[in-house]
């Protein structure tokens, strides 16, 4: 039953709970024989109890017990619950060893209506919201650690979606019919949509049946809802459901397998684009994030720099997790980044550049530097240094890509300070690094802010004497072109290439009968490349009469520079005047990534006579 906001918040806060009796420990929620009988024979229908006396349905009635992880042998078999807490004002009263808890409404009725379906393999569940004492926060820090090992330990993990929509049945139906078209597919992010295209799209007879499926506006909105279902949104869900355990998703009671799901909602995209359907929009970034995030996991490639960006565009109630809801998903910790609630968010982040600089290998150690945005979002978080990325929200740009693969680190893209290595230190909010003075900007263009934008960049951006000759060889307009793309190429299976330039001939023709098939997959690889590159960036020249591409908050008289053992180029405001320049500054701002045509391959190293590469140490707030 529901009580008042307050009395559930109360009912929460008084509920005690028995200290856990060591550090790997964790409880486990019984299901009761009369909650499971309740359940499973009558299909929860809740009797309506007075709400004025705080009564508690029969089927809302479990025990805790604790187990031990050290100990795996004596821990009973468990279903690990997945959902969204949905609003925590409106409580719901249980009972747990017959004491009242209150719990938020969702999960009220997550466990109204997926009982019927864990009781056939466990009789125990394990729930967040029940399982760690959310009023310790200790015990929340302790507890979090291991939360990827106890979903990847469970008998399964059940997802609910929920059941606040009418027609879920209709949704996982239709869903589930269209799992044999996207079944048995071993890697799935090394080109997911490719592989939809060429079992579905390639065979005509097939996607009449897979398009016949849906044959109303009703059936086409029912798996719309579904996509927007508020568990899609959290960030812990990628950690609770790419792991090995069995996954399964429930609305209401109706159940598919979460690997049919995913792959359906993929099949939905797909479909979504055909003539038909055009209008008929599917919400699948998030659950191709999710695709893509557990093969990588599966196959142990991924990294925590790929999965914080993959994470931005879940969310969270504290923004501490967007890196504590990934840790269990990264092959290396070392302990460097320890689950601690009472540490500000800037302490969290900042850990995160710690763990990059001990944890990856020498030559991409700089790696987090890509993701600091340079936008106007981070005067939000002005008194953080200044090379911290804020993880807190979605991206407004593409990073630079590294290396020859994406989501790999080996075969280098870019190498603007060669092979070196520098000697990074991190020292409170200081961070340092062996750095070399390469150019000064002198002249920025607008900003590109949106895909939509990018035609008037285009214009906006062409060099005025594009026959002169270039800086580095060339004329200003071959260069102009190489710069737009980065030097970059983006191909199928995630690939990249250097040596491209921007062809906007291939985005010119008068219509798509005048392409042929290779040129139609170029000139899609060109615009992703293109857009990827410059949105959200400037275009910008230097002082000796370099082009490149950087930050958005760059400005004239920022400072260009190689940092020993960084791919890429770097723009640094510097407080001291020219004169001063030689000596370290503690009064560098860290502003940004950059591209420069003609510099990206060590050519604006200089060496001493003795052949090492001239540098000095540079630090930045």
């Amino acid at each position: 039953m529901s009580g008042t906001d307050s009395c559930g918040e109360v009912i929460r806060k008084n509920f005690k709970y028995c200290p856990l009796q060591g550090q790997k420990n964790i409880r486990l929620v019984e299901i009761t024989f009369e909650t499971a009988k309740v359940l499973t024979r009558y299909h929860v229908l809740l009797p309506q109890h007075d709400k004025s006396r705080g009564d508690v349905s029969p089927c809302r009635k479990f025990n805790l017990i604790e187990a031990s992880l050290d100990e795996p042998e004596s821990v009973p078999v468990y279903t690990a619950l997945s959902y969204a807490w949905g609003d925590r004002t409106d409580n719901v009263i249980i009972e747990i060893d017959s004491h009242p808890l209150g719990i938020s409404r969702n999960l009220a009725d997550a466990l109204d209506n997926v009982i019927e379906k864990v009781v056939e393999t466990s009789q125990y569940l394990w729930v967040d919201q029940i399982s760690i004492n959310q009023q310790d926060q200790a015990e929340r820090s302790s507890q979090v650690r291991y939360m990827s090992y106890i979903y990847e330990k469970s008998a399964s993990v059940c997802v609910w979606l929920g059941n606040t929509f009418q027609d879920h049945t209709i949704a996982i139906d239709i869903l589930s019919a269209w799992k044999s078209y996207v079944g048995g597919i071993e890697r799935p992010s090394r080109g997911p949509f490719r592989f939809i295209l060429n079992q579905v799209s390639g065979d005509q007879e097939a996607l009449a049946k897979v398009i016949s499926i849906i044959s109303s506006d009703r059936e086409w909105n029912a798996i719309n809802k579904l996509s927007q279902s508020l568990w899609w949104e959290r960030a812990w869900v990628v950690q609770e459901a790419t792991g090995p355990a069995p996954t399964y998703c429930m609305c209401g009671r109706a159940w598919i397998p979460f690997p049919d799901l995913i792959g359906s909602l993929m099949l939905a995209r797909l479909v979504s684009q055909m003539p038909a359907y055009f209008f008929k929009s599917v919400k699948t970034r998030r659950a191709y994030c999710m695709l893509m995030m557990a093969d990588l996991r599966a196959h142990r490639e991924l990294r925590l720099l790929d999965a914080l960006q993959f994470l931005r565009t879940f969310s969270c109630t504290d923004p501490r997790d967007k890196v504590y809801a990934i840790l269990g998903l990264v092959d290396k910790n070392e302990d460097i980044i320890v689950p601690d609630y009472s540490n500000p968010l800037s302490q969290v982040y900042t850990d995160v550049v710690r763990y990059c600089i001990a944890v990856y290998p020498p030559l991409h150690r700089l790696n987090f530097l890509a993701y600091v945005s340079g936008s106007s979002e981070s005067t939000a978080v002005a008194t953080w240094p200044s090379f911290v990325p804020n993880w807190n929200g979605f991206s407004d740009f593409d990073i630079f890509k590294k290396s020859k693969q994406e989501y790999k680190i080996d075969d280098r893209l870019y190498s603007a300070s060669l092979d070196s290595t520098s000697n990074i230190s991190l020292e409170g909010s200081t961070l340092t690094v062996d750095a070399f003075e390469v150019d000064t900007v002198s002249e920025i263009e607008s900003l590109c802010p949106s895909e939509n934008d990018v035609d008037a960049a285009l214009k906006a951006w062409k060099p005025k004497d594009p026959n002169s000759p270039y800086r580095s060889g060339g004329t200003n307009h071959e260069a102009y072109l190489h710069t737009l793309v980065g030097d970059v190429l983006r191909t199928p299976n995630f690939g990249l290439v250097r040596g491209a330039y921007f062809q906007n001939e291939l985005l010119k023709r008068d219509s798509v009968e005048n392409f042929t098939a290779d040129e139609i997959q170029s000139a899609h690889h060109m615009r992703v490349s293109l857009a990827c590159n410059i949105v959200y960036r400037r275009f910008f020249r230097t002082k000796t009469g370099f082009m490149g591409i950087g930050p958005a908050s760059m400005q004239v008289g920022d400072k260009v520079f190689g940092f020993l053992g960084g791919q890429m180029l770097y723009i640094v405001r510097c407080r001291l005047s020219d004169s001063e320049s030689l000596h370290p500054s503690l009064d560098n701002t860290f502003v940004g990534e950059c591209y420069v045509e003609g510099l990206m391959d060590g050519q604006g190293v200089c060496y001493s006579a003795q052949g090492s590469i001239l540098s000095r140490r540079l630090s930045l707030l």
